[in-house]
């Protein structure tokens, strides 16, 4: 059962960190598009934000249960606190970027749709501090 998890947990990262890299190089790489077609063409990303969700959903579980042996010694180890905090913090921004992403979607775009990069901006590190301690935990 330990292996089943390993191999879901590491598909949750390559859907969650994925869809947040993705999403950072498009928003870089097409900052000249002309303004009044911005909205239609960032509210296609969505599909990106879907991803994201899926993939921290399967972490949070499977890492639920992949945590099973650690819970009682989690205070004796200070790299997997920090990742947990980590993840907290991450699940926090993924959930008010899923709600900027339905806000954009209801009026068109606007400044729940330009909040969005500034957010991504705090995901990405994290989630790539949370692959950092995970790897100091458990190597």
């Amino acid at each position: 059962m330990r292996d089943s998890m390993l191999i879901i947990h590491f598909l949750g990262l390559i859907l969650g960190m994925g869809a947040g890299v993705t999403s950072f190089f498009i928003g870089i790489t097409n900052q000249d598009i002309p303004r009044e077609e911005r909205p239609k063409f960032f509210l296609r990303l969505r599909v990106t934000g879907y991803l994201g969700l899926t993939g921290i959903t399967l972490l949070i579980l499977s890492g639920g249960y992949l945590m099973t042996p650690y819970w009682p010694l989690l205070t004796t180890m200070p790299t997997l606190m920090a990742k947990l905090a980590l993840v907290v913090v991450l699940l926090v921004i993924i959930l008010i970027m899923d709600s900027k992403w339905r806000g954009a979607i209801k009026n068109n775009g606007g400044p729940d749709l330009m909040a969005l990069p500034k957010l991504g901006r705090f995901a990405l590190p994290i989630g790539i501090l949370i692959v950092i301690l995970a790897v100091l935990t458990f190597h």
